[in-house]
């Protein structure tokens, strides 16, 4: 009886200790940073419903509507062009985007664009930013 008791508290216990895997909720909103070898760094900076895009190597900046459809699944859609330096052909298309969180402040991203049947995957950062471009752009 005491055993079975004790592994009921073990159980009980490793359910509070195990951390949730499936919750984004923490990259709904700051400053990330995405590294391609090829494209540089690409800053994110998101509040929840809008996100701002910014690529200094290829010169752009998007500004995009978020609807999160589940909790780590989100799409990005009426893109604005707000700068591109080198009048790059940005896709426009409704993006689907897929977080696997790694941990604390890293995920991995599968972004899907279905226009053109394709998925680029890449990780993403959080900083301690608190999305201030977001904030000029939308003030």
């Amino acid at each position: 009886m005491i055993y079975k008791l004790y592994l009921v508290n073990l159980i009980f216990l490793s359910l509070f200790l195990i951390e949730d895997k499936n919750n984004c909720s923490n990259f709904s909103s700051g400053t990330f940073v995405s590294n391609d070898k090829i494209t540089g760094n690409t800053i994110l900076q998101r509040n929840g419903n809008l996100q701002l895009e910014i690529n200094e190597k290829l010169g752009f900046k998007v500004m995009s509507k978020i609807e999160w459809k589940e909790n780590c699944n989100y799409i990005l859609y009426d893109f604005v062009v707000i700068e591109n330096k080198y009048n790059m052909t940005i896709p426009i298309d409704t993006l689907s985007i897929s977080i696997k969180i790694l941990n604390d402040s890293t995920y991995q991203q599968s972004v899907f664009l279905k226009e053109r049947n394709f998925i680029y995957t890449s990780l993403v950062t959080k900083t301690d930013d608190e999305a201030p471009l977001l904030k000029k752009y939308t003030n």
